[in-house]
């Protein structure tokens, strides 16, 4: 079996494409040589002018110098990016300019490479993009439970991690920053996983032996998060009967990660631009101040810039935390990778429920795939983890929860249902030229589809293969230009 994979991922490698992006010929004939001994195709070009040139496919993966003339590193990534989606490595031998390897990745490469470069790390790099980009090892699949798994899936604390560029980018820039000292904001909607970013953060770092602690400011009130953040001396205020370490001190040498940063009230922000400007603490009822060496990470489901503009976040505390950010993508987002993900969460269920369910329904899948996820994978996992609990063998619609099952079928009638009818109501006009004839074979297979499908317009925009804003636009267009059905 494992040779068997072995040589059909031998095989997707030697169709495997890289363009070497080099004006050195000795880089170029180094790389080049050592990667196609590693069964790649590897195609040269020597010079920006004969970029513009190059018809660049995008079933590849590009690997470039960073050094061109008259061009930064990040207008590289971005012209390079004009031409082609294919994921972009970068190297260079400028060792020192950590800022330029941060602009590189926030730029939307997807590694940034060191020279001299080890070969395993070139070729873990380009392994890697080309992962990222489905080329490899996305086909070959296993059973296990008798469910489907994606072979050589990576998961993060039981997270499931999957092949979406929005995901992978956030994985390589937590590669990039975690040897750093920048303090780091990560944004996402609740249970997209900020809290496992911000530990894969810190198991990367210098700090991984030392504590990591996560304190949820949405449920501290100002009291309480001046005790939980700073500490209290014994007596220092009714009720504080014995000396309190916060979780500032507790974490000496290691990180504190802040999740929903943004309710913190206007004082403790003022408090902690102070830790983060003198690194010092005082508890509550000391004069003392304290020495600490702490990483900060924070979370929020909202951009801070814009609570900043708002009046509601201290500008001055942003842009000490905003020394890198990273963006997680919702759920709604990664819908193409529902099937592997609760193929992945009815496996750790049936590990951790001692049970055998084999998979879901047709039925089952298709409602998952018409549901928004306001919860992202924590509401999945919770939804799987729930259903492999009352299921027998197989996960049918009555193992779902009901809420979820009403929440997609009693979806109410909204103003793209309402257009729809209100043209439907007015009659028909002469149609004349051949492309409104079309328009209106459109409209009629909408319609059509929107009244079988109770204006379920997630699940009318995957049967007639389009997304839901090319569906509220082909709505628009119709109702502009008043076309009508008998």
């Amino acid at each position: 079996m494992y040779l068997f994979l072995e040589n059909l991922l031998f095989l997707n490698q030697i169709m495997s494409r890289i363009i070497l992006l080099s004006d050195d010929p000795y880089q170029r004939n180094l790389f080049t040589a050592y990667l196609k001994r590693k069964l790649y195709e590897v195609e040269t070009v020597v010079s920006i002018n004969a970029w513009n040139q190059f018809y660049a496919p995008e079933d590849c993966i590009i690997l470039s110098q960073c050094s061109w003339p008259k061009m930064t590193t990040p207008e590289l990534v971005h012209f390079i990016m004009k031409k082609t989606n294919a994921p972009i490595i970068i190297f260079t031998s400028d060792i020192n300019n950590l800022k330029q390897a941060v602009s590189t990745i926030q730029a939307g490469a997807v590694d940034y490479l060191l020279i001299p470069i080890i070969p395993e790390d070139l070729l873990s790099a380009v392994r890697g993009a080309f992962n990222q980009q489905g080329l490899i090892g996305t086909e070959l699949t296993i059973k296990a439970n008798r469910q489907s798994s994606p072979i050589g899936l990576l998961t993060l604390n039981n997270m499931y991690v999957g092949t979406n560029v929005s995901f992978q980018k956030a994985l390589q820039q937590v590669k990039l920053v975690a040897q750093t000292t920048f303090s780091v904001i990560i944004y996402g909607e609740s249970g997209t996983g900020k809290e496992i970013i911000a530990k894969l953060i810190h198991e990367q770092s210098n700090r991984r032996a030392k504590p990591f602690i996560a304190i949820d400011c949405g449920s501290l009130t100002e009291e309480l998060a001046n005790s939980e953040l700073f500490g209290h001396e014994k007596g220092a205020f009714t009720g504080a009967h014995q000396l309190k370490r916060g979780c500032l001190e507790q974490a000496q040498g290691g990180t504190v990660f802040l999740d929903e940063i943004a309710n913190l009230s206007y004082s403790i922000q003022v408090s902690l631009l102070r830790v983060l400007q003198e690194r010092t603490i005082k508890r509550i009822g000391s004069s003392s101040d304290i020495p600490i060496d702490v990483r900060i990470i924070v979370a929020s489901n909202e951009h801070l810039k814009a609570k900043v503009e708002s009046g509601l976040f201290r500008n001055d505390l942003y842009y000490r935390l905003n020394e890198f950010y990273i963006e997680l993508p919702a759920l709604r987002d990664r819908k193409d990778e529902i099937p592997n993900m609760v193929s992945h969460f009815i496996n750790n269920s049936n590990k951790e429920l001692g049970k055998i369910i084999t998979g879901c329904s047709t039925g089952v899948l298709n409602t998952l795939l018409d549901y928004d996820f306001p919860g992202n994978l924590r509401e999945l996992k919770n939804i799987i983890r729930r259903a492999c609990l009352v299921a027998s063998e197989t996960i049918m619609i009555t193992d779902l929860p009901s809420n979820l099952i009403n929440s997609i079928q009693n979806e109410p009638i909204t103003q793209e249902a309402a257009i729809v009818e209100s043209v439907l109501a007015t009659g028909i006009k002469p149609i004349y030229a051949l492309k409104d004839v079309l328009q209106l074979k459109e409209f009629e297979l909408i319609v059509k589809t929107m009244r079988e499908h109770k204006y379920n317009k997630s699940k009318v925009a995957r049967l007639l293969n389009i997304d839901r804003k090319t569906l509220y636009n082909k709505l628009a267009i119709f109702e502009s230009k008043n076309l009508k059905m008998e």
